[in-house]
């Protein structure tokens, strides 16, 4: 049975618990500028 106050937050805030493969990530660049994405592969 789901909790009804956990329901009820995943309505309000969907977004405020996202699984680590849908998280966006800042990378900083050697050059100093930034890029937002999603990490895809370790290096």
């Amino acid at each position: 049975m789901v909790d009804q106050r956990a329901l009820l937050k995943s309505i309000l805030e969907p977004s405020k618990v996202l699984a680590e493969k849908f998280r966006n990530i800042t990378f900083t660049l050697k050059d100093g500028s930034t890029s937002r994405g999603e990490k895809v592969l370790k290096v």
